[in-house]
């Protein structure tokens, strides 16, 4: 199983991959320029940073603790987060 620790360690091509077939959409926030996706993957949230001007990918930020959440808390409850993560649907 891919935690946390072996996700850092990957290339931004294979976290990028890693995302796209097993990541689950959690949220969107937008931020200037830039548009943040919020991933679930099985174990840890990974944010996407990506720059709507550039139209390009700018950083990858992964956590574990639910305080990273506070960022989305105007759009979503840590509640609604736990209840899609936990959805094995």
């Amino acid at each position: 199983m891919l935690d946390r620790a072996k996700f850092c360690r990957m290339s931004f091509k294979e976290k990028c991959s890693e995302i796209t077939f097993h990541g689950k959409l959690l949220a969107t926030k937008k931020l200037g320029n830039h548009q943040v996706f919020l991933f679930w993957l099985k174990s840890f949230y990974v944010e996407l940073w990506f720059n709507n001007r550039k139209g390009e990918i700018h950083g990858i930020n992964s956590f574990e603790s639910v305080k990273g959440l506070d960022f989305y808390l105007d759009d979503f409850s840590i509640q609604e987060i736990r209840k899609i993560v936990t959805d094995k649907n």
